[in-house]
């Protein structure tokens, strides 16, 4: 099939305008996730583009032939005027701060109960009907995980966008200097600054610990021993190891391996937790700051405290959520992998990985489902295939959002969301998460 056949019916399938999302996806995803994430994703950015007054209704994720198509859809004409007030009410009141105490009072708390008792339970030792029923919790966590993420992409990106939008006016900031203001506060990077602190002292001061970290012993071998041993350090190895040790490594979809499948990066992080970034970041800011104008520094001192503050809550809306449910379903759908390769249905656990969810619990039970050969053809499909294959864009040129110009409110928190994200300002992408 040649290039213009193969748009030709991608856009039949998917009209209107879209853009592929390599990024975030640089292939083809499985089935599950492609028929799991829009909805939820959708939702939640409907909810933080009206929070937070953008022109926009929010963005939308379609998968055709699995692979990640985006879309922004402007907002109504009218409700352009509403966006307006709100934008000023929302910079006027700095409303990000009043997400980041629900985040950490309400949500943050709430999302750490449900996660860690969701993780309490041994999918091994379930029957196939409470492995179902638990697939189907996991299942509803993480759906309320992606939304919850996306409700608050406002609250981790218009502050740092705002800096940055800000910075752009002022001077030139280098790639690299970009780069350390966007990684903020070294210790709540990690998103687990109490747990690791705790873990890295304890190994520091504990000589055995110390040996086993340094050891180049096979790096399961080394994790288990540390967590197997008695006192602070075994404690704090393990409390931080149940904490992090489901959570996706290096992408954002169920195909991505959790940590403990690669417990050589749980070592790393303890190994490198020691090295502080704060003291680089602090003299980054100092060094753009005397190339900022005299009249100007006192609004760039409040835009990188609001910068700061809010730069955590970026992070911890994956590590406490999205990124952690995904893994937590990953963990349960491998255990069906398991059993379902001990009774012939799969050629390899990881299989399951590519059956949608209803073929899967219809699979566990005996029922009807897709055949062995089948799964394992997906699996090949998906990882030999890359976002390259795919058209780029579908569809004419996307609509113009709505002018903002008549708001110098609405201009501003368009611009630094625009920034921060690169939905607007490509030349500016960054992760922004699933």
């Amino acid at each position: 099939m040649t290039e213009v056949d193969l748009r030709a019916e991608f856009e039949a399938i998917l009209p209107g305008s879209w853009m592929i999302d390599a990024f975030h996806f640089p292939g083809p995803v499985p089935l599950y996730w492609a028929r799991t994430h829009p909805e939820p994703y959708r939702r939640g950015c409907q909810e933080f583009a009206s929070f937070y007054g953008l022109l926009i209704d929010g963005l939308e994720y379609r998968y055709l032939h699995v692979f990640a198509y985006a879309a922004v859809h402007p907002v109504s004409a009218d409700e352009v005027g509403q966006r307006f007030a709100r934008a000023q009410e929302v910079l006027a009141n700095k409303l990000w701060l009043k997400q980041l105490e629900e985040w950490d009072s309400v949500v943050k708390p709430a999302a750490i109960a449900a996660q860690r008792e969701l993780q309490s339970v041994d999918p091994d030792r379930l029957s196939d009907a409470e492995l179902v029923g638990y697939l189907e919790r996991c299942h509803d966590n993480l759906v309320e995980m992606i939304y919850q993420y996306m409700r608050f992409t406002g609250a981790a990106d218009i502050a740092g966008g705002d800096l940055l939008a800000h910075l752009s006016d002022w001077t030139v900031v280098t790639p690299g200097e970009l780069e350390v203001l966007n990684r903020g506060e070294g210790r709540l990077s990690a998103g687990t600054s109490v747990e690791l602190g705790r873990a890295v002292q304890a190994i520091e001061s504990d000589p055995a610990a110390r040996a086993l970290l340094a050891s180049d012993a096979d790096p399961a071998e080394v994790l288990a021993s540390l967590r197997g041993l008695d006192g602070d350090a075994g404690r704090a190895v393990s409390d931080y190891v149940e904490l992090v040790g489901y959570r996706l490594l290096d992408g954002v979809d169920i195909s991505y391996r959790y940590a403990l499948e690669v417990p050589a990066a749980l070592l790393q992080t303890l190994r490198e937790a020691g090295v502080a970034e704060d003291d680089q970041v602090k003299t980054t800011i100092a060094e753009i700051r005397a190339r900022v104008p005299d009249e100007h520094r006192a609004r760039f001192d409040e835009l990188v405290e609001d910068a700061r503050t809010m730069h955590r809550i970026g992070v911890e809306r994956g590590v406490f959520g999205s990124f952690w449910a995904a893994g937590l379903m990953r963990r349960a759908m491998l255990s069906a992998g398991r059993r379902l390769v001990s009774r012939g249905q799969l050629h390899d656990t990881e299989d399951v990985i590519d059956a949608g969810y209803d073929q899967l619990r219809a699979m566990i039970l005996g029922l009807d489902g897709p055949s062995a050969d089948e799964l394992a053809e997906r699996r090949a499909r998906r990882t030999s295939g890359s976002a390259t294959d795919a058209p780029a864009t579908l569809g004419p040129p996307a609509p113009p959002l709505p002018d903002p110009s008549g708001s110098s409110a609405a201009t501003r928190v368009m611009r630094a969301f625009g920034v921060k994200l690169g939905v607007f300002f490509p030349s500016h992408a960054e992760e922004s998460g699933p």
